[in-house]
């Protein structure tokens, strides 16, 4: 049974019982988002059929955006096991594939495991690049002491996987930030709950980031 047909930029998703059906008006969003799947990653929807390069048919995962679970802290250690994994799967020399379009509704928690969706935008960079704009989105959420707490967790984690490089970070934040501000502004989003001013001074804790954990 067909339950919705919805339009993402050049997208077309068609919501099944237990799977997705997603059309391409572009041959380069196709092989961006088969390429993935076709790994058969155990951290991505299982790819069930495809035609090429028209569309792909997914397995379909029932769960909500991480950022909505509750207590976050539970799932930090989850989340930079699934990113570090992923990003090793997808290494190619010294650049990894990046999701690039990591923002919480393409992360979803359901059954104890985290879930990457829709690579359409994904690309290969540095790793900064991936992790850095996902932590804008956590600037864009939660109290200084807060964000500290998780992020800290969250790089010590993932830095078990993928060791990241601090005069690369800040460049990728910076470029992060254009991307993140870019896109705010496109799609209409405000800052979730904070103020912008708060948000620029968890901006800031991430760029001197490396600072603070060296000195710890």
């Amino acid at each position: 049974m067909i339950n919705r047909i919805s339009r993402i930029s050049t997208t077309s998703i068609e919501l099944r019982d237990k799977s997705v059906i997603k059309y391409f008006s572009s041959a380069d969003s196709y092989w961006k988002e088969f390429k993935v799947y076709e790994k058969g990653l155990p951290m991505v929807p299982k790819l069930l059929c495809s035609e090429e390069p028209k569309w792909i048919e997914i397995e379909y995962v029932e769960g909500k955006p991480y950022l909505n679970v509750q207590p976050q802290t539970e799932i930090i250690d989850l989340l930079a096991d699934t990113l570090g994994n992923f990003h090793k799967a997808m290494r190619t020399d010294n650049l990894y594939l990046c999701h690039w379009d990591n923002q919480p509704s393409n992360i979803l928690y359901s059954g104890n495991q985290i879930w990457l969706i829709d690579f359409s935008e994904s690309r290969t960079s540095v790793a900064e690049d991936d992790i850095t704009h996902l932590l804008l989105f956590w600037c864009a959420e939660f109290s200084s002491d807060k964000l500290r707490s998780l992020v800290d967790k969250f790089i010590s984690r993932y830095q078990i996987h993928i060791p990241l490089n601090a005069k690369i970070w800040k460049d990728a934040l910076t470029r992060s930030l254009m991307r993140f501000n870019q896109r705010r502004s496109s799609f209409g989003h405000s800052l979730h709950h904070l103020e912008e001013e708060q948000f620029n001074l968890n901006v800031n804790y991430l760029s001197n980031l490396f600072n603070s954990l060296s000195s710890n």
